[in-house]
């Protein structure tokens, strides 16, 4: 069962979307309560931006495999974008 879960495309979706949002979070509540210089709140800024925008992207990417399928259950036919 685990194999089947890890090759599905929706599962392989899930768990990325899932690890940039807890390494975003995990980021954020390690770093929240210290106090930094400038140059470490840059950083930090930096890896909280690059992965919250990598958490938008793949709900992006989830939102077009989903539309993928709902169209092709309702057309019958896939309209031609593989991966």
């Amino acid at each position: 069962m685990r194999r089947n879960l890890r090759q599905s495309m929706i599962s392989q979706i899930h768990i990325n979307l899932c690890l940039c949002l807890l390494i975003s979070n995990f980021v954020f509540l390690v770093v929240v309560e210290k106090p930094r210089d400038f140059d470490d709140c840059v950083g930090i800024a930096a890896i909280l931006h690059f992965f919250l925008v990598s958490a938008f992207a793949w709900m992006a990417v989830e939102c077009f495999t989903m539309y993928r399928l709902v169209t092709f259950l309702l057309n019958g036919k896939c309209i031609g974008f593989t991966f």
